[in-house]
């Protein structure tokens, strides 16, 4: 079943790779800076834009100081959130004059952060040491491809399509892991291949981790929570105007943030710390143990 999903993820890697490298190369539109909300407010241009970047930071922090004894997943997560919160000084910094320069220190972070994630899934559903060897390959490319844009940004050729992938091919790769495959022999039959392999039952459980027999888990739910906020923020991003114009409170593009945030906040469960250990030490008596 792992086998099947990791040659499914390769299988999407290179369709979205090969469609990327079909499409023309895309400049950054200098329409995305105009945001329908700029008003000023406690000394700030673009006071909404830019405080609602808070959020990230908050959550960042949060799941770091969680991921620091994550009973899972340690490193991959420590990457995510701090990502995040990263993000939430980059978002801001490039709020208060958007323009092309300021917006590599907002897409930066973010490019690291979601490669990470697809790592955890990874770690989730074909186990730690996939997700090792990716990490660090990952996390490279999605800053890569925030750098190649700017390079050639400053040389009028900018092309966002390798930070596209890096943002949305681990959507894709994320629901590939989570689509429920058909049984074969009851791989997580006690005893079976699946359960030899799976590591620590309780520690995965705990985690909402991983179950390879294609029934809904922990995991999958947590994540489904993630891709509905994502879907939302995208959704209120591309209607900034509009969402501007309902009732002049608050623009689509700052709701984009708040969205965003509830995203990585949803992740928070997956930093579960491990549960310290009930068992007795080997060769005590029953009696000791009852003790």
């Amino acid at each position: 079943m792992n086998t099947l999903r990791a040659r499914l993820l390769v299988l999407a890697a290179v369709v979205a790779v090969a469609v990327a490298s079909l499409l023309d190369p895309i400049a950054q539109d200098p329409r995305y800076h105009a945001f329908a909300d700029d008003r000023a407010g406690a000394g700030l241009p673009n006071v909404a834009n830019v405080a609602s970047n808070l959020p990230f930071v908050l959550v960042g922090a949060l799941g770091l100081w969680r991921a620091r004894r994550a009973a899972r997943s340690r490193l991959p997560l420590l990457v995510f959130f701090g990502g995040v919160f990263l993000t939430g000084f980059g978002s801001a910094w490039y709020h208060l004059a958007p323009d092309n320069a300021r917006l590599v220190w907002d897409r930066l972070p973010l490019g690291a952060s979601c490669m990470a994630l697809l790592c955890v899934v990874i770690d989730r559903r074909l186990g730690v040491v996939p997700a090792r060897r990716l990490l660090v390959p990952f996390v490279l490319f999605g800053l890569g491809s925030v750098a190649w844009w700017a390079w050639g940004d400053m040389r009028g050729v900018g092309d966002l399509r390798a930070y596209g992938l890096a943002q949305f091919f681990p959507v894709l790769g994320i629901v590939v892991l989570l689509w429920p495959l058909p049984q074969q022999g009851a791989p997580g039959a006690a005893g079976g291949p699946a359960a030899r392999t799976a590591g620590v039952a309780g520690d995965e459980e705990a985690a909402g981790a991983a179950d390879v027999s294609g029934r809904p888990d922990g995991l999958t739910a947590i994540l489904c929570r993630m891709l509905l906020f994502y879907v939302a923020a995208k959704l209120a991003e591309h209607w900034d105007g509009e969402v501007y114009e309902v009732g002049l409170v608050v623009s689509g593009h700052t709701l984009k943030h708040l969205f965003a945030a509830a995203a990585a906040a949803s992740l928070l469960p997956l930093a579960a710390p491990r549960a310290p250990s009930t068992e007795a030490p080997a060769g005590l008596s029953a009696s000791a143990r009852r003790r």
